[in-house]
C-alpha cells in the first residue's frame, strides 16, 4: 500500500491516543506527576483534531476541517498548560482559549474573517507559540532533572517546524482545507508529530519517575524535624568533597554548631518548643548558607556545616551571621521569649586534612565558645601562623 498523507495522519492519530493512554496508567496521580492531564488532555485532543481533519477531506466538508484546525490550536494550548504545571506553575485559563478562539473569529465573524489563504498560517503560527512557550517553560526551570532538557528540545523542535510550515504557507499560498502531498514541509510536520508525541510521553514518565526518586532520596536524606541533611547523609556528600577539594587545591572550611541550653530550654517550655527550636534554626540554615554549602544534624541539637570553596575568614563571617541572625530570630518563638541562641566553632584544613579530622578540629573551638560564654563562634587553633589557639569572633 502505497503511504500517502492521510495514511501518515491515521497513523499518527493512532500514536498520540496510545501515548496519552499510556501516560495515565504509568504516571499514577500524585505530586511528582502534576500536571499530567493537562498532558493527557492535549494528546487526546490532537487525536480529535485528526480525525476530525481525516473526514473533512474524505467528505470534502469545510465544517469538519475548520473544527479540526480550532482543536489542533486547543490541543497545542494544553500541551503548554501541561508543561506550566509540570514546571511547578500555574495554569493561566484565558491564555489556553485564547489562541483557538481567535482562530475561529477569523473564520467565522464577517468583520474578523480572514481570506483562506492566510488561514493557514495563522493556526500554525498560533500552534507554534503554544509549542514553543512550552519548551520555554522546560528550559527555564529552576528543576534539575535531565529530562527537562530533552523535552524542552522536542517542544522547541515541534514548535519550530510548525511555525516554519507558517512561513511555507505564506510563500506558497497554500489552499486551506485542501490535502497536500506527502513529501511536503506539512508531511514532515506530522511524521515529526509521531516523534514528538512519543517522545515527550517518554521523558514526561522518565521526568515522574526522577521525580520521586529525588523525593525519596530527600526523605531518606533529610531530617523530617529540621529540613538539613541527616548526619549519615552529611557525611556521604562531606567526605568526597573535602577529597575533591583537596585534589583542586581549593579551601574548605567546617562549623560544628550547638544550640545553648537546649536541655533548659525543653524544661522550661516543654518539648515542643525545643522542637520549634530547633525547626527554626533548620530553616535558617538553609535559607542563609549558599548553594553547595552543606548543613547536617548530627544529633540531637547539634548541627555540621560544610561550606566549599571557602577560606577560614569568610567562613567566620558565615557562621557569625548564622548566629547573629539565630539570635534574633529565636528571642520570641511563637509568642514566647525563649532567648535561644547557639556557640560553633569553626576549622579549615591542611591538604592532608579528612572530614572527621577538620570537624575535630571545629568542636575543639565549639567548646571553646561554650566555656567563654556561649552564644559566640570560635576558630579552631592554628597551627601554621603562630596566632593564638583560640580568637574570639563575637
Amino acid at each position: 500500500m502505497e503511504l500517502d498523507l492521510p495514511t501518515l495522519m491515521a497513523v499518527e492519530a493512532f500514536i498520540v491516543a496510545i501515548s496519552s493512554l499510556t501516560l495515565i496508567a504509568a504516571c499514577p496521580a500524585g505530586p511528582d506527576s502534576r500536571g499530567r492531564w493537562w498532558w493527557v488532555t492535549g494528546g487526546l485532543t490532537m487525536t480529535l483534531a485528526l480525525a476530525l481533519i481525516l473526514v473533512g477531506f474524505a467528505r470534502s466538508s469545510d465544517t469538519f476541517a475548520v473544527a479540526a484546525n480550532i482543536i489542533f490550536c486547543l490541543s497545542a494550548a494544553f500541551y503548554w498548560t501541561g508543561a506550566r504545571v509540570f514546571s511547578g506553575r500555574r495554569p493561566v485559563y484565558p491564555l489556553i482559549a485564547a489562541g483557538s478562539l481567535a482562530f475561529a473569529a477569523l473564520c467565522y465573524l464577517p468583520p474578523l474573517a480572514a481570506a483562506d489563504t492566510v488561514l493557514p498560517e495563522i493556526n500554525l503560527g498560533l500552534t507554534a507559540a503554544y509549542l514553543l512557550a512550552g519548551g520555554f517553560e522546560f528550559a527555564t526551570s529552576r528543576e534539575r532533572l535531565f529530562a527537562r532538557l530533552p523535552l524542552a528540545i522536542l517542544f522547541f523542535l515541534h514548535g519550530f517546524l510548525l511555525a516554519f510550515g507558517s512561513v511555507e504557507s505564506i510563500f506558497q499560498e497554500l489552499p486551506f482545507l485542501k490535502l497536500v502531498a506527502l513529501l511536503s514541509w506539512f508531511g514532515a510536520i506530522h511524521f515529526e508529530s509521531i516523534i514528538f508525541s512519543t517522545g515527550t510521553t517518554a521523558f514526561a514518565i522518565v521526568l515522574v519517575r526522577s521525580r520521586a526518586e529525588m523525593r525519596h532520596r530527600l526523605v531518606a536524606e533529610s531530617d523530617g524535624l529540621t529540613g538539613v541533611m541527616t548526619r549519615r547523609a552529611f557525611f556521604e556528600a562531606g567526605v568526597p568533597a573535602v577529597a575533591g577539594h583537596k585534589g583542586k587545591h581549593l579551601p574548605v572550611a567546617v562549623a560544628v554548631v550547638d544550640l545553648d541550653h537546649f536541655k533548659s530550654i525543653n524544661d522550661r517550655f516543654g518539648h515542643a518548643m525545643g522542637d520549634a527550636v530547633l525547626k527554626r534554626f533548620g530553616e535558617l540554615a538553609r535559607s542563609m548558607l549558599r548553594d553547595g554549602d552543606l548543613v547536617g544534624r548530627l544529633g540531637g541539637e547539634e548541627f555540621a556545616l560544610l561550606l566549599p570553596e571557602t577560606g577560614l575568614p569568610q567562613a567566620l563571617e558565615i557562621v557569625e551571621r548564622l548566629r547573629a541572625a539565630f539570635e534574633a530570630e529565636g528571642a520570641v518563638i511563637d509568642g514566647v521569649a525563649v532567648g535561644a541562641t547557639l556557640s560553633a566553632g569553626v576549622a579549615t584544613g591542611s591538604p592532608d586534612s579528612t572530614l572527621d579530622a577538620m570537624l575535630g578540629n571545629a568542636d575543639e573551638a565549639l567548646y571553646a565558645a561554650k566555656a567563654r560564654g556561649r552564644n559566640q563562634v570560635e576558630r579552631a587553633p592554628s597551627r601554621r601562623d603562630g596566632r593564638p589557639a583560640l580568637t574570639r569572633v563575637a
